[in-house]
């Protein structure tokens, strides 16, 4: 593990037998990968079954989900909110970039039948937070893998093609908004520390 950043704090809800599972495999993968040192934004993960995967007001990852499976889904699952705080800790940016996206993109999908998220503004954030989540996931299982993994999810479908479609051009209003993240070679700069 990284000396700037220690793993988050892990707390179960009821610390059921999933929870203790999940908790335990969270543990595990990010002590094997120290490269995740470079996406942790928020200390704390709560792990319960009765709730699903989110971001704010604290990381919770849903012990039930079927996303939360595999080592690559558990991942996956946990960059993605890890993701809303980084955007969330730069919200300037986040609204330049999610103005260059809409002038890239004037339609996007909405809703989960459809392949986007809740609504317009949330497809738009979506499309930064997936990108970001699959760079983070090419550095620990290699790009293709991941890039297969993301075109392949059930649910923000339209998102994830279009950010394994659309990599260079989403990459570069990240860039230039000032929101990257170190991701393996592809980025020589390291993301600001979480905030205390």
């Amino acid at each position: 593990m990284s000396s700037r950043e220690s793993p988050p704090d892990v707390r179960l809800a009821s610390g059921s037998k999933a929870q203790r599972a999940l908790g335990s495999r969270l543990d595990r993968i990010v002590r094997r990968h120290p490269e995740v040192s470079n996406w942790l934004f928020t200390k704390e993960v709560v792990v319960d079954d009765s709730e699903l995967s989110h971001s704010h007001p604290v990381l919770t990852l849903g012990a039930g989900s079927p996303g939360v499976k595999t080592d690559m889904g558990l991942m996956s699952t946990f960059l993605h909110e890890e993701m809303h705080w980084h955007l969330a800790h730069h919200p300037d940016q986040l609204m330049l970039a999610i103005k260059d996206l809409k002038s890239l993109y004037p339609k996007v999908k909405v809703g989960r039948l459809e392949g986007g998220a809740r609504n317009e503004e949330s497809t738009y954030l979506h499309l930064l937070v997936c990108f970001l989540e699959t760079g983070a996931l090419s550095t620990l299982f290699g790009k293709k893998r991941a890039q297969a993994f993301a075109a392949t999810k059930p649910y923000n479908s339209w998102i994830y093609r279009t950010v394994v479609h659309d990599h260079g051009r989403i990459g570069r209003i990240i860039e230039k908004r000032g929101l990257s993240i170190w991701i393996g070679s592809e980025s020589a700069r390291r993301p600001q520390s979480r905030k205390d």
